[in-house]
């Protein structure tokens, strides 16, 4: 049975040395609590007694702490001089640590090097029963301790012979290198080096300029014999200076090649510098290597890619090669017209390539990047932003295709324009109107308003029309008969075709007649349209009749007519008229 003050200390020790019975202070153990503290420990002691029962436990937490000790990572520190490792130290002395004791030895190990008064061989002198120091000449290097041979697993005595070794080896080549015939043969592979970089920097670049004006030649001259599509994408001067910058390209990378490997080589010649030629090579080899890493990794996607991309173009060129086809009338589908294969050909080859580009899209390299997904919510933001007028047109134009509106070379009236259809496509409409101006009109806009088609789709002829007012005194029949008279006088209106004529309105003081005539095939409708208005004037003046419009008052004391001695009066005496009738040409002198 323990005393009262053993008791005490016991309590006091427990509750010092195990954390979880602090809590059971010294204070609380008093002559008035004894039993209840006693009660206590012993509760305690006989918990832990328990739980040291189960001998697997404890075998596994001891054998979890010898394998984390030994999976420890022995960090070590080089001594190094000029750049190169000699020796490693992983045992810290003291308050000083191995890294700081590398530093520390490095220095001396460079100031001895650099001294030549300082002999190379390293003596081995004890200085105590289990220390020994290493010395070049009075100058001392380190000390062997007894830690560093129990870091290294040899005795001090190996140890220091080791390190004595490294360090003499170490100073002869570091003083080798730095020697007068050393720097001198440094020196000159230096200009040889120098010399042979910019010979071959001149030997590639005109070996470029050979190479890449021959090519050129060869290109054009393949281009032109096989009449190839790249000449309609391509000029022959900008196919010539495309290829020349190709070659230029591959100039200024094996120039930048020769220069880094030129470079490098300077560094490696000069000790000093060795080190950093080091890096650079590392740091190359480690780029190269990290990219055919990353490129050999991404080779089935890459693959995939490639094969997505050859396939995509085979069935846009299938795709051409049907609706041109289908254009030329030499493929026929019951409902669908000529006219839209060109419009259905660019829809399919849009609806293809987004497919591709789905399927195409998961395989490209970095694709997963947040940088990557952000760059593709941008673009797709600016253009869901940028791009309202232009599906509006796109759709226009989709429309205005099936409507069949009109057609390239159709004379139709859109708005306050009166042209002939130029060109067509997806976005816009071009008008060719007749001061020779062409008039682009996005289809949104054509879609929007009233256009009319004056061209006859079923012939193929334009009708041309000339509107006047006669008096009622004239025969209506007479009046038919002048105006036909006056289209088979007209240059440009077809002979095949039989104009026509209209009573258009009996009006207060005149009757309104209108003349049509059909434009003949690649006449030029305001021109024809002029000279038939003119033909008209003279056949009524020709035969006496009076032209009411714009407008009567009254009847005149003698007609308004222009007699035909009179038609060609000077300065009009020297034209050439053509007689419509005939088709003969003649002169009539005013």
């Amino acid at each position: 049975m323990l005393s009262f003050g053993s008791r005490r200390d016991i309590v006091k020790s427990w509750s010092t040395a195990i954390p979880f019975t602090r809590e059971l202070s010294v204070e609380r153990v008093d002559e008035a609590h004894t039993e209840t503290a006693e009660a206590e420990l012993f509760s305690l002691i006989a918990s832990l007694r328990n739980f040291c029962r189960f001998p697997l436990f404890v075998f596994l937490v001891v054998c979890g702490l010898l394998l984390s000790a030994e999976c420890q990572e022995q960090k070590t520190y080089p001594v190094t001089l000029s750049g190169h490792t000699v020796i490693e130290i992983g045992y810290s002395f003291n308050v000083l640590p191995p890294e700081q004791r590398a530093q520390m030895i490095s220095e001396r190990l460079q100031k001895a090097a650099d001294d030549p008064t300082v002999p190379a061989s390293i003596k081995l002198v004890p200085s105590d029963p289990a220390i020994i120091d290493l010395m070049a000449g009075q100058n001392h290097l380190v000390s062997v301790l007894p830690g560093d041979a129990t870091y290294a697993g040899v005795t001090s005595e190996a140890l220091a012979r080791e390190w004595a070794a490294a360090f003499e080896q170490a100073i002869r080549e570091y003083r080798g290198q730095r020697s007068w015939g050393k720097r001198i043969e440094q020196l000159l592979l230096s200009l040889v080096t120098v010399a042979g970089a910019i010979l071959l920097l001149f030997a590639i670049r005109k070996a470029t300029m050979r190479l890449g004006t021959t090519i050129a030649a060869r290109v054009e001259q393949r281009v032109e014999r096989t009449h190839s599509q790249v000449a309609a994408v391509l000029p022959r001067y900008q196919l010539h200076l495309f290829v020349i910058a190709a070659f230029k390209v591959l100039r200024f990378v094996l120039s930048i090649a020769v220069i880094v490997f030129g470079f490098q080589l300077l560094l490696f010649f000069f000790p000093g510098t060795r080190y950093l030629a080091s890096q650079l090579w590392n740091s190359i080899a480690a780029s190269a290597y990290a990219f055919a890493a990353n490129s050999w990794s991404h080779a089935p996607a890459i693959g995939f890619l490639v094969i997505v991309v050859i396939t995509t173009w085979y069935l846009l060129k299938a795709l051409r090669f049907f609706f041109r086809r289908v254009a030329e009338g030499n493929i026929t589908i019951e409902g669908f017209r000529p006219s839209w294969a060109s419009t259905t050909q660019r829809l399919v080859s849009i609806l293809l390539v987004v497919l591709a580009i789905l399927i195409a899209y998961p395989y490209i390299p970095g694709s997963e990047s947040p940088a990557f997904k952000g760059v593709s919510i941008f673009l797709g933001l600016l253009v869901s932003l940028g791009s309202t007028g232009l599906v509006a047109n796109i759709v226009g134009g989709i429309m205005l295709t099936y409507m069949d509106q009109f057609r390239v070379g159709d004379m139709i009236r859109v708005g306050d324009f009166l042209a002939r259809v130029h060109k067509t496509s997806m976005l816009t409409t071009e008008l060719h109107t007749r001061k020779n101006e062409i008039v682009t009109i996005p289809n949104s806009v054509i879609l929007s308003q009233e256009v009319t088609n004056l061209s006859s789709s079923d012939k193929g002829e334009l009708i041309i029309n000339s509107t006047v007012g006669i008096g009622y005194d004239t025969p209506w029949r007479q009046v038919e008969s002048i105006l036909k008279l006056a289209a088979s006088r007209t240059p440009g209106v077809s002979r095949t075709a039989e104009p026509f004529v209209y009573t258009m309105s009996l009006n207060q003081f005149e009757i309104t007649h209108e003349l049509n005539a059909h434009l003949a095939k690649d006449a030029s409708y305001w021109a024809t349209k002029s000279e038939l208005n003119r033909n008209v004037l003279d056949a009524f003046n020709e035969f006496g009749v009076q032209i009411m419009t714009p407008s009567y008052e009254g009847d005149p004391e003698a007609s308004k007519i222009v007699p035909k001695s009179r038609w060609f009066v000077a300065p009009a005496g020297a034209h050439e008229q053509t007689d419509g009738k005939s088709g003969q040409s003649f002169k009539q002198a005013g």
